[in-house]
């Protein structure tokens, strides 16, 4: 199954023609899905170095440790571009879209990226974004239990 049919079912507005992919990768000093993970996604994507948003819609997807997969991180609005000159960034006051957040964590996107470009028009590529997985609960990690609650076999020198 294509995404932006699913999408389409609880947003009809969300269209190839007026959505951006943008697709988080290791940046070179942080990595998005450990962000992501952290709750800091949002706000970090936000931040860009271009006008790398300029479309109605952003959909997010988080680059995960299996070649082609994606996860799906939502679909915002995008408003007005501020340059935040003290930083020499642009700072996008992205929107995430309600009906859609249920979904954030729990897909699992299989899309192959040609090249290395992390924002991508959205009606050139749509096709070749396919839904993998639906997952029963959002991506998440847990709380470390503790050395001692680990069992394996040198758990025993602790």
């Amino acid at each position: 199954m294509l995404i932006f049919p699913l999408i389409a079912v609880l947003n009809e507005h969300v269209v190839p023609r007026q959505t951006k992919l943008h697709l988080a990768t290791w940046n070179g000093s942080q990595n998005p899905l450990d962000v992501y993970l952290d709750g800091g996604f949002y706000e970090w994507q936000r931040w860009q170095s271009k006008k790398n948003f300029e479309r109605n819609f952003v959909l997010s997807m988080i680059a995960l440790p299996a070649a082609n997969q994606w996860l799906f991180a939502g679909v915002h609005r995008s408003a007005k571009v501020e340059l935040i000159n003290g930083y020499n960034r642009y700072y996008y006051p992205l929107t995430e879209l309600e009906e859609l957040k249920e979904l954030n964590g729990r897909l699992t996107i299989n899309f192959e990226r040609l090249g290395r470009q992390s924002y991508l028009n959205a009606e050139s590529w749509f096709e070749g974004l396919k839904l993998a997985e639906i997952r029963p609960e959002k991506l998440t990690t847990s709380d470390f239990p503790g050395y001692r609650k680990i069992n394996s076999p040198s758990s025993n020198l602790i």
